[in-house]
């Protein structure tokens, strides 16, 4: 028996169609919801700071970085739902480590010089083993794993960054050529 046999008022053909108008239904009503949670990320007057972090740790090269990647927002997520035990209080640590080291507020700086900022401030909170876990350089080690994983995971890190490479196994002993980009289906060694 056919389903046009079944129920002779419905046909296959008027089955998908609806279908697909609830499934276009569905993502029309979901966009305005996107749109709306991107600009109250975006009004978060934390959101320009670590906007600029990631830009900083992820910059636009050849494929696009962090920023164009809105890894900031999912930073504040992050921060702000505990993920891997992570605390809005880490941002505040970061923020008043780099204004006092630069001696007014970072994100006024101009970019060489926030950049070197960084980069020392980097440079500090990883040479140590393990950081005391109360501090700036402890803080910033999560925010970056943060920076990393988002970035990655994200569909410009993932599609653009990022390559597929349908082939099951590792990869081990290769040769890296300037224009070499990391497979994507290499396994994530990153944790938050």
């Amino acid at each position: 028996m056919s389903s046009d046999e079944l129920n002779p008022g419905l046909s296959r053909r008027a089955m998908i169609s609806v279908s697909v108008a609830s499934l276009a239904a569905l993502m029309l009503r979901a966009a305005p919801a996107d749109a709306a949670a991107k600009e109250r990320a975006a009004a978060d007057p934390r959101h320009a700071f670590t906007d600029r972090l990631a830009a900083l740790v992820i910059p636009d090269t050849s494929t696009p970085g962090a920023a164009k990647a809105s890894v900031a927002t999912f930073v504040l997520l992050a921060l702000d739902h505990g993920m891997g035990g992570m605390s809005p209080v880490l941002l505040e640590r970061v923020r008043k480590q780099l204004d006092e080291a630069a001696g007014q507020d970072f994100n006024k700086m101009s970019g060489v010089r926030g950049a070197q900022l960084l980069a020392a401030f980097d440079r500090s909170a990883f040479a140590a083993p393990s950081p005391a876990a109360d501090s700036a350089e402890a803080a910033w080690r999560h925010i970056k794993s943060a920076i990393v994983a988002g970035y990655y995971t994200s569909e410009i890190g993932a599609s653009k960054e990022l390559v597929y490479e349908p082939v099951p196994g590792k990869f081990e002993n290769l040769q890296l050529t300037a224009d070499f980009r990391s497979r994507s289906n290499d396994g994530f060694g990153g944790s938050l």
